[in-house]
């Protein structure tokens, strides 16, 4: 009862620290010997007699119930004393309970009976602790260690042990099997001698990026490896946690399959790991590596892909910050993940992001990710007349800017038309554009300006820039012909930009 509900290691004479205060209920309670921690659909279990029906997480289990993974199934059980199973797709387990709840028999029952398929058995919280799994045919695998996969195929039934040790009894027959070595044993025939399991797989070099954005939320995991010899197949993992036990994908493939690519994964943390499964069907030590993916969106009509951001000047760059990772603008210092991002003030050509703390490790070519920021063009044609107005006469400019899809004008570019006129210089704000119409604006003419309906002037322009405002000036005095190309500075840092209508005006 006392290990029920404390995270104590307790047994016959074993001391408790003095002063160490212990939690009991009241009255004695009748509590399941496990349960259904998670789970992942296709999972059904059934009590002792009972019917077979859908399982769902905090489903209680008491002794002798039943649990079956089908195809897509994936469970994780966790006892009363917090050690904890996994079950890997189309496994049926039986339910014994713990050996530490019961010491009448000599040899206590096992954890749960492995009728077929394949188990993890994981140790949760108490060290120097086994978790025992019973195979059919009379076996016994009792593993003290973190991860340690028990198979059972037909009559056969192959432990691979990749943390602390389990002890493999069969067939009046025991052995120790240490970290990274396996054992099998066929129905009551003696295990086999304890052999080293095959090596971890080499990353290929050619992707070593382990940072990578995810747009709308949604980003793609890619990895590839180097052939291993003598491999009958490889088992591909990927999971939300450094243990592997919160599985999202597990598929094995064919030896001639050496990359692996998920798509539409949400944005997040995820470890991969690829096990070699040889011709003796042992699995492998595990190479694993570590990916982000940083939910990412550009306001503007520009999506940032997975390695670069193409952006329009006017842009905001939208993160979602991670705890985990340091970003930094070109090569400015690294600091926390913002959230949002102006380009328009900001213009960085490149962000950098690294996982936080690895400032020791930043020489090594995977520690820091770089992705490229690519502008975007932003065009404008532009075209002036005087026109008679009730004062008088204005300067009436009509200007159409191209590529701004998506960007509030008004509030970002906040266009402006400057004109050089013979009293002097003046400027407007260029209004309108809704719906993709031009933008428009007047500027009071001197009474010495040209004659009515004569127009002072067309030009078009392209040009790449990240201003903070886009003018145009004219003059009255300037007599361009007509189609004219405007001349336009370019410049990286947030600066007006001015287009001429011709080279005279200066």
């Amino acid at each position: 009862m006392i290990q029920r509900y404390n995270r104590v290691a307790c047994g016959p004479g074993t001391a408790l620290a003095e002063g160490l205060t212990l939690v009991l209920p009241a009255e004695v309670t009748s509590i399941p010997d496990a349960k259904i921690r998670s789970m992942h659909p296709d999972v059904r279990a059934r009590a002792a007699g009972g019917a077979w029906a859908p399982a769902a997480p905090g489903m209680p289990l008491v002794a002798n119930s039943s649990v079956n993974t089908l195809d897509e199934g994936r469970a994780d059980i966790e006892f009363v004393d917090r050690t904890r199973v996994l079950l890997a797709p189309n496994t049926l387990v039986v339910i014994h309970g713990t050996a530490r709840r019961t010491r009448v028999s000599k040899t206590p029952p096992a954890a749960v009976e492995l009728a077929d398929g394949e188990v993890k058995a994981a140790l949760a919280a108490l060290r120097g602790q086994s978790v025992d799994v019973a195979a059919g045919g009379g076996g016994r695998v009792s593993a003290s260690s973190r991860d340690t996969v028990v198979q059972r195929r037909g009559e056969r039934t192959t432990v691979a042990v990749f943390d602390g040790k389990a002890g493999v009894s069969s067939g009046g027959v025991s052995v120790v099997v240490p970290k990274d070595h396996g054992t099998r044993f066929s129905d009551r025939a003696p295990p086999a001698r304890p052999r080293p399991l095959p090596p971890p797989p080499e990353w290929a070099t050619a992707d070593v990026a382990p940072i990578a954005l995810a747009p709308a939320g949604l980003g793609v995991l890619s990895a590839s490896w180097k052939p291993a010899p003598g491999a009958a197949g490889y088992r591909v993992e990927v999971a939300r946690d450094p243990e592997l036990n919160d599985l999202v994908v597990r598929e094995e493939v064919k030896p001639d399959v050496v990359s692996f690519r998920a798509e539409k994964m949400p944005a997040g943390a995820y470890f991969l790991r690829v096990r070699v499964i040889d011709r003796e069907e042992y699995l492998g030590v595990g190479a694993v590596r570590r990916f982000h993916l940083v939910a990412a969106r550009v306001s503007g009509g520009v999506a940032p892909a997975a390695r670069e951001i193409t952006a329009n000047p006017y842009g905001i760059v939208e993160l979602t910050p991670s705890p985990a990772l340091e970003l930094a603008l070109d090569d400015g210092p690294f600091g926390p993940v913002p959230e949002r991002i102006d380009l328009l003030q900001r213009a960085p050509r490149a962000l950098r992001l690294r996982e936080r703390g690895s400032a020791a490790a930043e020489r090594r070519p995977d520690a820091v990710t770089s992705l490229p920021v690519r502008y975007t063009a932003v065009g404008a044609s532009i075209q002036a007349a005087r026109v008679a107005t009730a004062g008088g006469h204005a300067l009436e400019a009509r200007v159409a800017l191209d590529g701004v899809a998506g960007v509030d004008v008004a509030r970002r570019v906040a266009p402006r038309i400057v004109a050089h006129l013979p009293g002097g210089v003046r400027s407007a704000a260029l209004t309108g554009g809704e719906r993709g119409g031009a933008l428009t604006a007047r500027i009071p003419l001197p009474p010495e300006a040209t004659r009515p309906g004569e127009p002072l002037g067309t030009s078009s322009a392209l040009a790449r820039t990240a201003a903070a405002a886009c003018s145009a000036r004219a003059t009255s005095s300037c007599r361009p012909r007509r189609g004219r190309r405007a001349r336009w500075c370019r410049r990286r840092r947030p600066r007006p930009c001015w287009a001429r209508t011709s080279r005279s005006c200066r």
